[in-house]
Formats: structure tokens, C-alpha cells, sequence
């Protein structure tokens, strides 16, 4: 786009020249001339755009080796993922105690007296948020992969994505609440 728009500047530009110099005294013929000269050259770039549009979508990328996609591997198995002799229904639980506990020492924090320490403080308790919220996205996108391979009925599919639900909903409202306890604005 940014090509783009530079090609229709130069051309608004030229365009003004030349307006101008028509009407400082030049010739129709010169006038003609320059015009017809500079249509060329906005044909010429917008050719030039299109040949690099075409590089990109088309293209030459896919001839390097260098910068060629990796393959991808072959989807786990589903319950890859999950240790053995565990359901999801442990699986869950294991996680509510988790969001449980970390609910909790989120709201025994004590407020610091600086701002850059509650700023920190802020910080280090947000990435076991995140980590948390990584094992439940992870348990999640589990769980449909299942749902879509037939092994996980629509029933259990819809209960375990509640119960996750509502394990995010309350790791967030953990977070939010540490938030403004700290005053924080993420």
C-alpha cells in the first residue's frame, strides 16, 4: 500500500507541474508531450507494483530454500497429552485446584508501598497466570480434538468446556481483583 501511495503522490505532483507550466505559457504541443510522458511513467510504476505484488504472492519466496515453511508434524494422538491413567475429569480437577490456589495467593498479596514494587510484584504473579491459562487452553484444545475424533461424547464435550469456562472466568476475575488491589491498569 505504502508503494501505492507514493505512485499516486508522484503522479498528483507531476500533474500540478505541469497544470502549472501550461499556464505559465507553454505550448499545447509541450504540454501534450509532457503529459503523455508522464502517463508513462505512471504506467510504468503501477506495472512495476503489480510485478511486485505478483513476486510476493506468486512467487519467488517459494524458490528459496532458506526461507521455506518446516513441515509440519503429525497432531498428537488424542490423550497425548494427558498422563496416564488420568480422565478429564481429574484432569479438570487438577486444574480448579490449581486456579484455586493461585486465587488465593493472589488475594493474600500484600500491597507494596512504591508503585514499581507492586509494578513487579504485578509481573511475576502475571506470568503463572499465563501459565495457567496455558494449561487450560491446552486442556481445551484437547478436549475438542477428542470431541471431533469421536472419542468424547457431546455431553462430556459440553460439561468439560463448562467446568473449563468457568476455571478461566475465575482465574481472571483472580487477576482483575490483584489488578486493582495493586493499582494496575493491564
Amino acid at each position: 500500500m505504502g508503494k501505492r501511495k507514493t505512485v499516486l503522490i508522484i503522479a498528483a505532483v507531476l500533474i500540478v507541474v505541469v497544470f502549472t507550466s501550461g499556464c505559465m505559457g507553454n505550448t499545447n504541443a509541450a504540454f501534450m508531450s509532457r503529459l503523455n510522458s508522464l502517463e508513462d511513467q505512471i504506467d510504468s510504476l503501477w506495472q512495476e507494483i503489480y510485478d511486485l505484488q505478483d513476486e510476493v504472492y506468486y512467487g519467488q519466496w517459494e524458490d528459496s530454500e532458506a526461507s521455506a515453511e518446516p513441515p509440519l508434524d503429525p497432531l498428537p494422538a488424542p490423550s497425548a497429552e494427558l498422563p496416564a491413567g488420568e480422565d478429564y475429569a481429574s484432569a479438570v480437577a487438577a486444574l480448579g485446584t490449581e486456579v484455586q490456589t493461585l486465587a488465593d495467593k493472589a488475594a493474600k498479596v500484600t500491597v507494596p508501598a512504591t508503585y514499581e514494587e507492586s509494578l513487579n510484584l504485578y509481573f511475576e504473579m502475571k506470568s503463572e497466570f499465563k501459565m495457567l491459562e496455558y494449561e487450560i487452553d491446552a486442556l481445551d484444545s484437547q478436549l475438542e480434538m477428542e470431541y471431533w475424533s469421536g472419542t468424547l461424547t457431546q455431553e462430556d464435550y459440553r460439561s468439560y468446556e463448562h467446568q473449563l469456562g468457568q476455571l478461566d472466568d475465575q482465574l481472571g476475575a483472580a487477576k482483575d481483583q490483584l489488578e486493582h488491589r495493586l493499582g494496575i491498569d493491564d
